[in-house]
């Protein structure tokens, strides 16, 4: 990503500029919300791809969820702002955070062969388990439960900020994709390395579903590698049959939160954790938190340049005058209008001038006319 800001588009009231990340679902893009009276803010805009945009279903169910995900809140989850859904585009409008996902940063830590400190991986899984227990817990307006399960816990869902917070992402998003999967093919899509085996079992997802998730995300963060590697019917095997071995075992010396991790990891649910809340509180009993900027630090040795980068893109982006909201018909008017005056430039035609419009001014000067002199008249008017 280089300093120049890139504008990609105006979609409904928001402005699309610098790629951030692309997946197999969507690409994200640093975006601006154009507001009234000059009001603008900076966000994250994540515009899923034309076939998953043009597939009714699919779009309805990412709505649905989009809509009960913008009842969570909480500090270590990416908020849901907005849906902006048209006939050629769906956008998902998410709070931005400047940082870096902990997958990008795993890589780059593996890259340059630095383990994660424990104290740092404990305060991030702190953070994304509190922040499942959120969701969970969210209720609807009325009081009732909405049963909230994210399904898609990964390190590429998980945002380590330059502020030192960890939040987790994409809740519902999962749900909605392979639930049409699902119905349309009998096979699940996703992240299969971090799929519970019960999933993998085609049994209903609860919280412990994603419990397991974050114990292996927890696993991968201390040993640097990933736990579960292949492809097809041998992955799914190692998940459900394979032995696991503990992260001290990997690392050569035990760790505080090895237990943990590996209660996390029982294949029966109901020897896991109950709750994400019970697994946060386990990990702070059994090592002491990284502090915010120390997490922050950690964050900035691995991605500050990219970072930096980043920064210099948003302050161009925030110096520029907003342009208007443009709605799609707006859009579609612009480019048909844009390109008939290209047209006529080249074949050297002049569009012709529409007729006059005739004005009724005289009609109502005579009008008045005519009522004043029936009153003078003395004539009265029918009541």
């Amino acid at each position: 990503m280089s300093g120049e800001r890139r504008e990609v588009g105006l979609v409904g009231k928001y402005e699309l500029h610098d790629e951030l990340a692309q997946g197999g679902m969507a690409t994200v893009f640093v975006g601006r919300l154009v507001g009234g009276a000059g009001f603008t803010k900076c966000v994250a805009v994540k515009r899923v791809h034309d076939h998953l945009a043009r597939d009714e279903e699919l779009v309805a169910l990412m709505l649905e969820e989009a809509r009960l995900t913008q009842h969570i809140r909480h500090p270590n989850v990416v908020a849901t702002l907005d849906v902006e859904a048209g006939e050629r585009e769906l956008l998902l409008i998410m709070e931005y955070v400047h940082g870096q996902t902990l997958g990008e940063l795993l890589k780059t830590s593996a890259r340059v062969r630095a383990r994660v400190p424990v104290e740092v991986a404990a305060s991030i899984m702190h953070g994304v388990l509190l922040g499942l227990h959120a969701a969970h817990e969210t209720r609807d307006a009325s009081g009732s439960p909405l049963s909230i399960i994210h399904r898609d816990v990964s390190p590429q869902n998980v945002m380590v900020g330059a502020d030192g917070v960890a939040r987790i992402l994409d809740f519902g998003i999962a749900k909605a994709v392979d639930s049409v999967a699902h119905t349309r093919t009998g096979e699940l899509r996703g992240k299969v390395p971090y799929m519970a085996p019960e999933i993998l079992r085609f049994e209903p997802a609860s919280r412990q579903s994603d419990v397991w998730a974050a114990a292996v995300v927890l696993w991968e963060t201390l040993c640097a590698r990933r736990l579960f590697v292949g492809e097809g019917m041998t992955l799914w095997g190692k998940i459900l049959t394979s032995e696991l071995a503990r992260p001290g075992d990997v690392l050569g010396e035990p760790t505080p939160l090895d237990a943990i991790v590996m209660r996390g990891l029982a294949r029966d649910r109901s020897e896991r954790y109950a709750t994400a809340a019970e697994m946060a509180a386990a990990i702070e009993s059994a090592v002491p938190l990284a502090p915010a900027p120390a997490v922050a630090s950690w964050v900035m040795g691995l991605a500050g340049p990219s970072l930096a980068q980043r920064e210099a893109i948003l302050q161009a982006i925030a110096s520029r005058a907003p342009r208007a909201p443009t709605s799609w018909p707006s859009l579609v008017r612009e480019e048909a209008a844009s390109l008939v005056a290209s047209t006529s430039s080249e074949r050297n035609i002049v569009p012709p001038e529409a007729p006059p419009r005739r004005s009724r001014a005289p009609w109502v000067v005579s009008a008045l006319l005519a009522v004043a002199v029936l009153v003078l008249l003395g004539w009265r008017l029918p009541r």
